[in-house]
């Protein structure tokens, strides 16, 4: 009985060690939050499938009301690389996608613009990316 509880432990061991070594050699994510935390945003690879090495940027407006979007501008070292400027609704926990990209973002400078207006007044908010190191992550 011994043995096989052994057995069981040292498998599951060397298990939870490739997968964090796995994860390990993953690229960081890049993550972001408006200063009043009403926007999370996020870029991330496209898990599965994911032949070219896509990544995708969301954003999640987390306030308790209705807006409307009017400009997402992605931007790499104040260069726009993706803009949405068509009126879009948000309701609350809803997500947009502002970017799909065909590599891996560069070690370089990213901010993500969002001009919205809220019924009463227009308003902007500015969210710098910070690059994110994940752990356990799913190889499929």
């Amino acid at each position: 009985m011994n043995n096989k509880r052994m057995i069981w432990i040292v498998s599951l061991l060397i298990l939870l060690l490739g997968w964090s070594g796995y994860s390990y050699t993953r690229p960081a994510i890049l993550v972001a939050e408006s200063s009043t935390g009403s926007w999370e945003a996020s870029c991330t690879p496209v898990s599965f499938p994911n032949p070219k090495s896509l990544w995708e940027g969301k954003v999640q407006w987390k306030g308790h009301k209705k807006i409307e979007v009017n400009l997402v501008e992605f931007k790499e070292n104040q260069t726009v690389r993706t803009s949405i400027d068509f009126p879009s609704t948000v309701h609350p926990g809803e997500t947009l996608e502002f970017a799909s990209l065909g590599m891996e973002p560069s070690n370089k400078t990213h901010t993500l613009f969002i001009q919205w207006n809220d019924g009463e007044n227009s308003q902007e908010d500015l969210l710098s990316f910070e690059k994110k190191k994940r752990w356990f992550v799913f190889p499929f």
